[in-house]
């Protein structure tokens, strides 16, 4: 028996997705027909890599944040995109903080991939110099911004003259 075959190629939503549609057609002596048809189905479900590396965390100052990295991403058949979201979050005490840096790697095809970093901070402690504790509502109150990071911290206050004039510790402010 004579056998013919024909193929269909339907383009899908992106350029990795496709379907093949195969039909045989067998013809007998008599001129019956007999007809297999067989759907093929090509999707990717292959997510994006990022081929940029980072440490998962990192710590640093705040005088000497780190700058966002820029990230890269690669995927088997398709352009990808990559977007990036960054959010902070406060620490236990004034001077600590956390932000989580997000990367979404997305290709033409839907498949995502995530890469996330997060940086802790420790910024010490902000000392206003000024001091006048006239009853204004200005500068009344010796305030160390952060102390409260450390507590077994020791402080020390001089003159200009460079005499001790305050001394503590275990210094704790609850509040400006």
């Amino acid at each position: 028996f004579p056998v013919t075959i024909e193929e269909e190629v339907i383009s899908g939503s992106c350029g990795s997705h496709s379907e093949i549609i195969r039909y045989w057609l067998a013809t007998d002596s008599c001129g019956n027909i007999g007809e297999l048809t067989q759907h093929v189905f090509i999707q990717d479900t292959t997510v994006p890599e990022f081929i940029t590396s980072l440490e998962t965390v990192i710590y640093s100052d705040c005088e000497s944040l780190p700058s966002v990295p820029e990230v890269v991403a690669v995927d088997n058949s398709n352009s990808v995109s990559v977007t990036y979201e960054e959010t902070q979050e406060s620490g236990d005490c004034t001077s600590q903080s956390k932000i989580f840096r997000r990367w979404t790697a997305t290709d033409a095809c839907g498949n995502v991939s995530i890469l996330e970093q997060e940086v802790v901070l420790s910024c010490g402690i902000k000392i206003y110099n000024a001091l006048t504790p006239n009853g204004d509502g200005k500068n009344d109150v010796f305030y160390l911004e952060g102390i409260e990071c450390y507590p077994n911290n020791k402080v020390e206050i001089f003159n200009r003259y460079g005499a001790k004039v305050f001394e503590t510790s275990s210094c704790i402010v609850t509040g400006k």
